[in-house]
């Protein structure tokens, strides 16, 4: 029987001022649009701004297990095997998993950002380092 490590990061939730903030900026923006262009396109640009902003509303649960990484948003769920990464750079609130052995622009667009959440961080940079090497610091 395997074991998983599972969480669920919800940035809006943690970050309630920043939340209420980005949504009035979104309702400002939107509604600005609509009274100097046309109401559709407010509409439009509000659907456009609450889509670009879903990973920071909307809450995402990462699993990590002995087969991989698993990121499910919205009931759409993006699974990856350990075989498939070659590094992984922490940051301060995220890690990069990275197909690459080295960094390159491609690394946001192949690789897979994973949110980490303060009660798991440490256990979640354990299990990584077991299956994936860590980025070499640059010389």
């Amino acid at each position: 029987m395997e074991e998983a490590l599972i969480w669920t990061v919800h940035p809006a939730r943690e970050r309630p001022l920043h939340a209420v903030l980005a949504g009035a900026f979104v309702l400002a923006l939107s509604l600005g649009i609509a009274l100097s262009y046309h109401v559709g396109f407010g509409a439009l640009s509000l659907v456009f701004l609450l889509v670009s902003l879903r990973e920071f509303f909307l809450p995402t649960r990462c699993t990590l297990s002995n087969e991989g990484v698993e990121l499910r948003r919205m009931g759409l769920g993006r699974k990856r095997a350990w075989s498939e990464f070659r590094r992984f750079q922490a940051g301060p609130r995220a890690v990069l998993l990275s197909p690459f052995s080295r960094p390159t622009r491609l690394d946001t667009y192949r690789g897979i950002v994973l949110p980490l959440g303060e009660a798991v961080r440490e256990q979640a940079l354990e299990l990584i380092a077991a299956h994936v090497p860590a980025e070499e610091p640059a010389c």
